[in-house]
């Protein structure tokens, strides 16, 4: 099973340290988090496009720009694309300095220019009568422990609730506390399927009960949701506002994690870690040398809307 929960005993098997108070579990995900951003640069740098999101753009009140997302990771943009009802055609990117030689230039834009956070469009668009649509490297989401996975959904009452097979620790009904907003994640894929607020904890029968009327609209900019999703289902996972429970990588690229942070850990307790750097290199040429031509169903473009498939 891929969680982070058992990516954590997995390292502390590797460790041969049970003992919490000497390697928190905090610490642990810290180093594991450092090796999938780094796992994720490697992939991002080799093969984007596989990994690419894909979302329409919002222009701003100049018509000749729009926002990087919030959420590209290192602000990759991959693609820019023009849509016309029945036919999409990609822009050429330039650079910055260029900008100006598009100046008093209007007409159908055929080229893109990226300045700071904002993606320019040259030249500006005279017709208006275009979709404009980006591919971009999407940041993926932090790894945190579950607060427990689903057993029993139920709908039925004015707030929706459900069962799990033990309540987490870090769940908090207090008003001040940001605990009090979870995720629920996808078993299988890792992402997240909707964001609650947690109206009460009945910890004798391990049931979560959520808000309807919630005291925010979006948290991390995310937004807060009054109902569990018709995609919510058993066996999925709660966790904290702040990431996921079940990573988003699998082998070989779950198994660099997992020796990253081993190597990393190692070497801040003053053991010995050259046998540790050595299986690192090797994972490393691993996600190296992948197949940039894979099947064409590993390829997606991630979108906005729920996916189940996996790649890595």
């Amino acid at each position: 099973m891929y969680t982070v929960d058992n990516m954590v005993r997995t390292l502390r098997s590797k460790l041969q340290e049970q003992n919490k108070s000497k390697v928190s579990d905090e610490e642990i995900l810290d180093f594991l988090n450092q090796g999938q951003d780094f796992c994720f640069d490697i992939i991002a740098r080799r093969y984007p496009d596989a990994i690419a999101a894909i979302a329409e753009a919002t222009l701003n009140d100049d018509k000749i720009t729009f926002d990087m997302p919030e959420n590209a990771f290192e602000q990759r943009l991959t693609r820019v694309y023009r849509k016309d009802k029945n036919y999409t055609v990609p822009l050429e990117r330039v650079g910055y300095r260029e900008i100006d030689d598009f100046s008093g230039k209007i007409g159908i834009p055929t080229h893109y220019a990226i300045l700071k956070n904002k993606v320019h469009l040259l030249p500006p668009d005279s017709t208006g009568n275009f979709t404009w649509l980006y591919a971009y490297v999407e940041d993926v989401e932090p790894l945190v422990v579950q607060q427990g996975r689903i057993r029993e959904i139920d709908r039925t009452g004015a707030n929706h609730t459900v069962v799990v097979d033990a309540i987490g620790s870090d769940l908090s009904i207090d008003s001040d506390s940001f605990n009090r907003f979870v995720n629920i994640v996808d078993a299988q894929s890792g992402l997240v399927k909707g964001t609650l607020e947690l109206r009460d904890l009945i910890t004798a029968e391990n049931k979560i009960e959520f808000k309807q009327i919630t005291t925010r609209t979006k948290v991390d900019n995310r937004a807060i949701e009054t109902e569990l999703d018709l995609s919510i289902e058993e066996d999925d996972y709660v966790c904290l506002i702040d990431g996921s429970c079940v990573p988003y990588f699998r082998k070989p690229a779950y198994n660099y994690i997992i020796q990253f942070a081993t190597t990393e850990l190692k070497r801040s307790l003053g053991m010995d870690s050259q046998m540790e750097e050595t299986a690192l290199r090797r994972y490393e040429e691993q996600l190296e040398k992948m197949n940039s031509k894979r099947e064409s169903s590993t390829r997606i473009y991630r979108t906005r809307y729920q996916r189940t498939d996996r790649r890595w």
